[in-house]
């Protein structure tokens, strides 16, 4: 259950309900965890509620504004809410769902969580939960309006969510493909065909439902996609198909994956402050080089509709991703696809970067931050903290007083975030959202050098199976990666020493951009690298 208990991680049910400014919200919960949850990107009021078998955790004893209740008797106060958060795992919501329901107004919204392991068992969960009994589940789906306690619902949104999250990953929800193979005959899979939803791994569901009105507004999800379809692609009807996918990002980003009349676009909402922060940056940089005449980035786009929450979107750029068919069985296309990168990022390098020489100031801005980063981390290790002191100690002095360049840098460049062309011709470059304005550009050469490798010769080895395992330097990857030099007038890093450079690069950005990185994360990841330093340096 590692993705729910994330706090960030339910904050996109807010951008799929139309509430009004300063909306009451009502989390009512067995989770703690919940209340470490930030909301300010949302002009909501949240109260929580937790089970009074809870009272004596630590964060509830300490907060006096925190409800606790009784599954038999539920709030004693006579208070409405705009939207009810049931997100109950170890309590049964039997009792209090009902009861719930009465503190709910007139246009209101419930999001149901079921916290159980299968979709089948998820949907039976909901109904036995609900208090509505002798409905067939196949029945459901057709079903869309629903009666709970003599209250009228309609189901507006249903997903199903992939516990594990470790990259972007489908929020699903009715009329998506199933993601089970088209030759399997599991029951399973019949159904949810037959229904149309999408089945992947053992998973969560959420239930949005709303209180049919017919002059309910829209939601800013809807809002978005009914801006774009008027201003962009006039006379196209709103429908299911549209929307291609939803999905959540581990950056903290729900993105929305449309399709209208042929053009195809990236809308994204953060889920955080943090997120908020990387979004506008992301456009800033994106603007710049759009304004200055840079073709093969997403374009950023503006509705004629000013609305009152924050979003994001990009024209996506046509071609292929998923470059498996380009790389071959033996993956030789690496090379390839690797060398037309270089010639697009040193353009964007050379319009906007200034050269220099490394000196302590530069030191100060450019490196310094990336170990005082990953040493704060170490603090309480002497042996780690050793280790990454000689690092430092290297970087510095094979950087003074030499010649670098520093400007907009992709900052996680790599095939995988290229699109090609079915010939397998660079189109574009994308997923700038670790993109820096004022950045070493040898972040960006580091991290081609690397991937290129990985690509080739551990394509599914993560970064400290490759660092531990890699040995020599394929001759292949060196041609352009000289000549990158050459043509900025930069001063050459090794190929080894760059490896490192860029391990050091995304170890802090790791710790920058994942909360969920910790000393025992560190001993585990970081350790083992150190040790094996000086392979790098010889």
């Amino acid at each position: 259950m590692d993705f729910l208990n994330r706090a960030w991680s339910l904050n996109y049910i807010f951008y799929f309900c139309a509430l009004p400014k300063q909306a009451e919200v009502l989390f009512i919960t067995d989770h703690p965890g919940r209340l470490a949850m930030d909301f300010s990107l949302f002009d909501i009021k949240v109260s929580f509620a937790f089970p009074t078998s809870l009272k004596k955790e630590t964060e509830l004893a300490e907060r006096t504004d925190i409800l606790c209740i009784e599954e038999a008797d539920f709030l004693q106060e006579e208070k409405e809410y705009d939207l009810l958060i049931l997100d109950l795992e170890k309590v049964s919501v039997q009792n209090v769902f009902n009861k719930a329901l009465n503190r709910l107004r007139g246009e209101g919204y419930v999001a149901f969580l079921d916290w159980t392991y299968s979709g089948y068992t998820a949907l039976k969960h909901f109904f036995k939960n609900s208090g509505v009994f002798g409905r067939t589940i196949s029945r459901f789906p057709q079903q869309r309006f629903l009666k709970f306690a003599g209250n009228s619902f309609l189901l507006e949104w249903q997903f199903f969510i992939e516990p594990g999250l470790a990259k972007p990953h489908y929020l699903v929800r009715e009329a998506f493909k199933t993601g089970i193979p088209q030759n399997s005959n599991a029951a399973i899979k019949n159904l949810l065909n037959r229904i149309g939803v999408f089945y992947l791994l053992p998973h969560n569901q959420v239930l949005l439902l709303r209180k049919p009105n017919a002059k309910v507004k829209k939601n800013p999800a809807t809002k978005i996609v009914s801006a774009l379809a008027a201003q962009f692609v006039p006379n196209v009807t709103l429908n299911d198909t549209i929307l291609r996918h939803i999905l959540l990002s581990r950056t903290k980003v729900l993105m929305l994956d449309m399709d209208l009349g042929g053009k195809k676009y990236i809308v994204r909402f953060p889920l955080d402050p943090l997120a908020l922060e990387r979004l506008q940056k992301q456009q800033e940089i994106l603007s710049l080089l759009q304004e200055n005449g840079i073709t093969f980035i997403p374009a950023q786009m503006q509705t004629r509709e000013r609305l009152s929450f924050p979003y994001f979107i990009e024209q996506k750029i046509a071609g292929i991703k998923k470059q498996e068919r380009l790389l071959g069985a033996d993956r030789q296309g690496t090379t390839k696809l690797y060398e037309q990168i270089f010639p697009k990022i040193e353009k964007v390098h050379q319009i906007f970067g200034r050269h220099f020489v490394m000196t302590e100031k530069e030191l100060n801005k450019y490196v310094k931050p990336k170990f005082r980063a990953v040493k704060k981390l170490l603090q309480n290790n002497v042996e780690m903290s050793g280790y990454l002191d000689q690092l430092q100690k290297y970087f510095y002095n094979t950087f003074y007083n030499n010649n670098y360049l520093a400007g907009v840098c992709h900052g996680d460049l790599k095939i995988q975030n290229c699109i090609y062309n079915s010939d397998g011709t660079l189109s574009g470059l994308i997923d700038w959202d670790m993109s820096e304005k004022d950045e070493l550009t040898l972040v960006d050469v580091t991290s081609l050098l690397a991937n290129a490798i990985r690509t080739r010769y551990f394509p599914k080895a993560p970064l400290k199976t490759f660092l531990l395992e890699v040995s020599e330097i394929p001759a292949e990857f060196l041609l352009e990666y000289k000549r990158y030099y050459k043509k900025t007038k930069t001063t050459y890093l090794y190929p080894r020493p760059a490896l490192m450079f860029y391990w050091i690069d995304r170890t802090y950005k790791m710790i920058k951009y994942n909360t969920s990185v910790d000393e025992n994360w560190a001993r585990k990841e970081i350790l083992p690298v150190l040790k094996r330093m000086n392979y790098f340096f010889n």
